[in-house]
């Protein structure tokens, strides 16, 4: 089964003690469906978020970096990827705009979606033919989820805006 992960590391310091609760408020579109897990590398857990579900951890005062890593899975058909060989999406940014590369559509649409990390969709459009997108939503500085998807498939990227 094709899967592409990516982990943001969670960097945490505390001034006092106390107990600390990771949950999701929000869920939308491609994260809400593909799984938002959340590893505690000291405990040795990784908890599914979302869906009413969250995990609290009792933290000491100080410098918790390292510890927590938000995981962004793709679980999308559980199917193997016809298109998994050849080069069919592509996507970066350039002062600020995304540009898009389309290079194959597996039925007669895809669907481009740009996911910031709090699991909402910032931008949405169905793409009805093969080419070069470029996208200008005014994205803030920071790192979002570009996802195309067409027929069964699906592929996910990270972006990241340095200008905004």
């Amino acid at each position: 089964m094709p899967s592409s992960d990516y982990t943001i590391p969670v960097g945490i310091k505390t001034s006092r003690s106390g107990n600390v609760t990771f949950s999701l408020t929000h869920e939308e579109g491609i994260l809400a469906r593909e799984g938002i897990y959340l590893t505690d590398v000291q405990a040795g857990t990784t908890t599914q978020l979302g869906g009413g579900r969250s995990y609290s951890v009792d933290l000491g005062t100080g410098d918790h970096s390292g510890r927590f890593f938000l995981n962004l899975k793709n679980l999308a058909t559980g199917i193997d990827d016809p298109l998994s060989e050849e080069s069919w999406f592509s996507a970066y940014t350039s002062r600020g705009v995304v540009m898009a590369e389309v290079m194959r559509l597996n039925g007669d649409r895809g669907r481009l979606e740009i996911i910031n990390l709090n699991g909402q969709t910032v931008f949405m459009e169905d793409i009805y033919e093969t080419g070069h997108y470029e996208i200008d939503v005014h994205l803030t500085k920071g790192i979002y989820i570009i996802a195309f998807s067409t027929g069964k498939v699906r592929k996910t990227l990270k972006l990241y805006i340095t200008t905004g």
